[in-house]
């Protein structure tokens, strides 16, 4: 697609200070090398530091948290999330089983931690299990060290980690695994050097039975491994609306009537909804009015722009598409931040003209190479067409350079050096992106609908993963 939206950065107006949202905005995975041992209380013992240390800020935060007991479909996994963060003292932390948010709309990074200072965490571990540790951190300076006490016992050893670069340039570190029984526990975060930053901590049951299967899993695509950082499958009652947002309307609202495309469909709320562990977005022939004008098309549109935003890695989309002349189903990312279309790019993961229905696209727009003139290339089925059965559409995002996807068929790539020797810029080294889900009726590329079009028709989205290198 080519939405020329502008998203906009949430500031605080006293600081300018970026203000962090309810999750993942992370960079790619980076692993550090730690010790993984042992440790198991039913309830939780107060976190002790070594001589001269001191809680951060003079006072420990205590966040409650809690591990679900349940091994829900995402996977089996259990996990406490906890956002190290002032503005977020009420808590932050798993409450569903697709659902990672914070208290507050967003807070503060706890900021510079000191040598020698400490954050507490009190943990609900509802059931015995292996616990992966991962602490998401940056540096502008030379990097941190840091060590994780648990019930008042060293877990993980000092564990240091290079510059990122800036304070809000996120990177991963494993710090290995712990055993806990169910019952409360004290989790401490020591600052073994100064001038660091964390964002938030998390505890995630390990994967010792092979885990979950899903459909058409591509598995270890791209020859790698891969962690899974998020997942919706669609698996409760309703769409999780801290992580999926309606963009209603035909774009007039955001200043490109017809999405820029000549787009003929209103969305609307009403066309989504979650069935069978689907996400459904119905496409109808109906007439809709609104002070811009009447529509004879309705549809939906989800994005995750501010909720799920993300730089580098694996996404995976698991689709029952449309056909027919006319429809246009597209899952796609757009660029956090203050950004202007065409020149802060765009990624389509996979888009569909619907007189085409065995066939799907990948593509990437930017300065100078966007609509007709993107850089794109195409995957057709040997049988079939894509409206009858669930295929895998999957993007593997890597520094300078994007792969594509179908059912783990790898079947095009871009390089920074494709585009740039055509005389371009890469635009898409510059930070996160969000993610797109919606079908159109009509526009510049599909042609608008005709006598053969069938109407209504329904776009099943099984799940969304996200995945970083392992």
């Amino acid at each position: 697609m080519t939405d020329k939206q502008q998203s906009e950065r949430t500031t605080d107006e006293s600081s300018g200070e970026n203000v962090l949202r309810r999750r993942f905005m992370g960079a790619a995975a980076v692993a550090a090398s730690g010790v993984g041992l042992a440790s198991s209380a039913t309830s939780a013992a107060a976190c002790g530091g070594s001589s001269g240390q001191q809680p951060y800020g003079g006072s420990a935060w205590t966040v409650p948290g809690r591990v679900e007991a349940e091994d829900y479909d995402v996977g089996g996994e259990g996990i406490a999330y906890h956002d190290a963060t002032a503005g977020n003292a009420g808590g932050a932390y798993r409450d569903d089983d697709v659902d990672i948010e914070s208290a507050t709309e967003g807070g503060y990074n706890v900021g510079w931690i000191e040598a020698g200072e400490w954050l507490e965490y009190t943990v609900d571990v509802q059931r015995d299990d292996t616990y992966d540790l991962e602490l998401r951190v940056a540096s502008a300076a030379s990097g941190g060290q840091f060590r994780v006490e648990i019930d008042g016992t060293d877990v993980t050893g000092p564990i240091g980690f290079g510059g990122t670069g800036d304070w809000q340039n996120w990177t991963t570190v494993s710090a290995g695994t712990v055993d806990l029984t169910a019952g409360q526990h004290a989790v401490c975060v020591h600052a073994e050097t100064g001038d660091w930053n964390l964002n938030y901590f998390e505890l995630r049951a390990s994967d010792d039975d092979g885990g979950e299967t899903y459909p058409d899993d591509p598995g270890n695509l791209d020859g790698r491994s891969w962690n899974q950082f998020f997942a919706d499958h669609f698996d409760g009652d309703s769409l999780d609306t801290t992580v999926w947002e309606d963009q209603e309307g035909n774009g007039h609202d955001y200043g490109i009537p017809g999405w820029g495309n000549g787009e003929e469909q209103y969305y609307s709320a009403d066309n989504r909804w979650v069935e069978n562990s689907n996400l459904v977005v119905e496409i109808r022939e109906e007439q809709v009015s609104d002070e811009h004008g009447t529509y004879d098309y309705t549809s939906g549109k989800l994005v995750t722009e501010g909720n799920l935003e993300f730089q580098y890695g694996r996404v995976d989309f698991r689709s029952k598409l449309v056909q027919d002349q006319g429809m246009w189903p597209a899952h796609w990312m757009l660029p956090a931040g203050d950004t202007a279309w065409p020149d802060d790019g765009e990624i389509d993961i996979m888009e569909l003209v619907g007189n085409e229905p065995d066939a799907v696209h990948g593509t990437v727009h930017g300065p100078g190479y966007s609509g007709g003139g993107s850089i794109g290339g195409g995957y057709h089925l040997d049988t079939g067409v894509f409206a009858d059965d669930y295929h895998v559409f999957s993007v593997v995002w890597d520094p300078g350079v994007i792969k594509w996807y179908v059912d783990g068929e790898h079947f095009f790539t871009v390089t920074r050096e494709d585009v740039e020797s055509q005389g371009h810029q890469w635009v898409f080294d510059d930070g996160p992106f969000w993610l797109l889900l919606n079908c159109a009726v009509g526009g510049e590329w599909p042609g608008p609908p005709d006598a053969t079009t069938t109407f209504p028709q329904r776009m099943e989205i099984d799940y969304v993963r996200l995945f970083q290198e392992a």
